[in-house]
């Protein structure tokens, strides 16, 4: 992390000591999430892959008594924004959230974040992880992980990267889905329904949108995913005979008339409208605008066209024959490569046994990075010596008592192990157990 001054350029260290990171290993992720958000005290965000699990998720949470919203990027602005304050008040726990979450979030006092999968990278998992404990206050960074995770996520790489064929395949199965003629298209915009397109033709989702990227990057067509696409009309009659239905038709007129000093160049192009707009200069509620301009539709006095948010395919380039495709081998390649690299570099990281911190650093390019001590394992670390201290301290006691009865003292002295407050809780520990005996304060077997 590089900070820049005047002369000098001074390197941060990506070490977040208040930060404990953990992957546990859990079959019932479900339950772990529970566990987590009614434990630690405070906010925190659970970060998972898609839009339906951010819904099922926030549904489930809110049903066992644990306030939560849920937040993608398929949401209006508004809807967004509401959510997003919710949670930074505090009225909320818990934000479940796509990837889409948290990028200029200034909420310093999350105390967690969980992932519910495996993030795609190290570099995705820092930067989202990071977003707990902003406060410098202790804070936890938790990755729930089974056995088939690594499996789906071998799987999704598989899918993001089609063959060259595969590509063109697809190409071919798009322009017959949008009707294209070969060597027609160029210029052209598309509505483009990625669900349907794969339905028809038995794709699964996330290689198609692949192959369609690779495409875009090809630069066959630009793909946009966002467009918001306002309502727009366009009259399909001339004055006269708008005029003669108004008159025919008496229930349109002050609509229609109203429409027009609105939107005087509807005759000529299709211009862009606001439902809401019209409603108000009418009275009207905003449905009853959408119910009169698609029954004016209906009698093709205009074309209407509501406003959409699906993505759009604009063609660079006509539709060429498959065979002739030029797809680029190497940007395939590389990405590929990329993605591996990244992919394997975060299967390492919640399958190894070395500290997350130690990892992460490393990764970054800190070489001279300690073990944390908060992870998971160092905690394990820490309880493993514990308990090989403790099996040693009552190894130690067993031997010296079997040679000799002793006083406590005596006892303590002959302990190399340990501090005193520990011997003396493992002589009691052991008193309990009857392992070893005391008679007139003195310790015998």
């Amino acid at each position: 992390m590089l900070i820049f001054s005047f002369d000098y350029i001074f390197r941060k260290s990506f070490e977040r000591k208040n930060l404990s990171y953990s992957v546990l290993k859990q079959e019932n992720k479900l339950q772990k999430v529970l566990d987590v958000s009614r434990n630690v005290a405070g906010s925190g965000i659970l970060y998972v892959k898609t839009r339906k699990d951010t819904v099922e998720l926030a549904k489930y949470l809110n049903q066992n008594l644990i306030s939560a919203q849920y937040y993608h990027a398929g949401l209006n602005l508004e809807e967004r924004a509401l959510k997003q304050q919710f949670w930074i008040n505090n009225k909320v726990k818990v934000m479940v959230a796509t990837n889409a979450f948290g990028m200029g979030i200034d909420k310093s006092d999350v105390r967690f974040v969980i992932h519910y999968e495996i993030p795609d990278s190290l570099e995705s998992y820092y930067q989202e992880a990071g977003r707990a404990g902003r406060d410098e206050k202790k804070a936890y960074a938790v990755i729930l992980f089974q056995n088939r995770d690594r499996i789906l996520m071998e799987k999704k790489f598989i899918q993001n990267f089609p063959s060259s064929d595969e590509i063109k395949q697809i190409y071919h199965y798009l322009c017959n889905y949008l009707q294209i003629p070969f060597g027609v298209g160029e210029g052209e915009t598309y509505d483009f329904n990625l669900a349907d397109f794969c339905s028809k033709f038995k794709l699964e989702i996330l290689k198609a949108l692949s192959a369609i990227k690779f495409l875009e990057h090809d630069e066959y067509f630009v793909l946009s995913e966002n467009a918001l696409i306002s309502s727009r009309i366009n009259f399909l009659v001339n004055g006269d005979d708008l005029y003669k239905f108004q008159v025919e038709n008496a229930k349109y007129d002050l609509f229609i008339r109203s429409v027009l000093r609105m939107y005087g160049g509807a005759f000529d192009q299709f211009v862009n409208i606001n439902e809401t707009d019209i409603a108000r200069k009418n009275n009207l509620n905003r449905m009853e605008i959408i119910h009169l301009l698609n029954e004016l539709d209906q009698f093709e006095i205009l074309s209407y066209q509501k406003q959409t948010d699906q993505p759009l395919l604009t063609f660079i380039r006509p539709r060429y024959q498959t065979e002739n495709l030029i797809i680029d081998k190497k940007h395939l390649e590389e990405r590929k490569q990329i993605y591996q690299q990244k992919m394997l570099g975060m299967l390492d990281f919640v399958e190894s046994k070395q500290c997350r911190s130690m990892q992460l650093l490393q990764y970054f390019e800190e070489t001279d990075a300690q073990k944390c001590g908060v992870c998971d394992i160092c905690l394990q670390e820490k309880r493993d010596d514990n308990k090989q201290l403790k099996s040693q301290m009552n190894l130690a006691i067993i031997r010296a008592l079997k040679l000799e009865k002793l006083t406590l003292l005596q006892l303590l002295k002959t302990l190399k192990l340990g501090s005193e407050k520990e011997k003396i809780a493992m002589i009691r520990l052991m008193l309990d157990a009857e392992v070893i005996k005391c008679t007139n304060e003195i310790y015998h077997i």
